[in-house]
């Protein structure tokens, strides 16, 4: 909910919520500007929202992370975004490890927690030194793999976005109101698939 007004009332997570009603309980564990990367310069690993997110024990885990991990200073660890990405995965839903250790490519995942991976919406400009050409280039590709590889479902926001630069906030990679909105009802659509 970064530069959204009342982000608890009218962030993506709030809005997820009124759009899917009383059989969901969102919660929302997401700490701005962290990145995936354990060396990056904010892991998300090392937040209590992370802590938090594993405790609360949840059906479905929805994960958009990537975007910071695009500034150079993170970037830097590019070869230890995947190993990462992993990691998290399999600590969110441990069964998931076996279906990778036997080298299983898996079709779907019916174990709980249901993982719905996120690709980051496109940045426009380059506040914070954020590169898209990273993003598009280096960081989705991988998302896409593990995806493949753990039987995730992938939400492609990048693409989905790519047409939305008028649901921005003026930073060119934080969405507006208008386009948290948009991320609540991709999501909220996938989630009732």
């Amino acid at each position: 909910g970064h530069g959204i007004e009342l982000a608890p009332v009218s962030g993506y997570p709030a809005l997820l919520q009124q759009m899917l009603g009383k059989g969901y309980w969102v919660k929302n564990f997401g700490v701005s500007g962290c990145t995936l990367l354990k060396h990056g310069d904010m892991p998300y690993v090392n937040e209590m929202a992370w802590k938090d997110a594993q405790a609360f024990n949840p059906d479905i885990v929805v994960i958009k992370l990537g975007t910071n991990d695009s500034k150079p200073q993170n970037w830097k660890y590019a070869s230890e975004f995947k190993q990462d990405l992993q990691q998290m995965i399999t600590t969110l839903c441990p069964a998931l490890a076996q279906t990778a250790k036997k080298g299983k490519k898996a079709k779907s995942a019916p174990v709980k927690p249901q993982i719905y991976l996120c690709t980051p919406i496109p940045a426009l400009k380059t506040s914070w030194n954020i590169n898209d050409e990273i993003i598009a280039n280096e960081i989705i590709p991988i998302q896409q793999e593990v995806a493949r590889q753990y039987g995730l479902q992938l939400i492609d926001f990048h693409t989905l976005f790519a047409n939305d630069g008028d649901k921005m906030q003026a930073d060119g990679i934080h969405p507006d109101d208008k386009g948290v909105r948009r991320i609540a009802e991709i999501v909220a659509a996938e989630l009732k698939k």
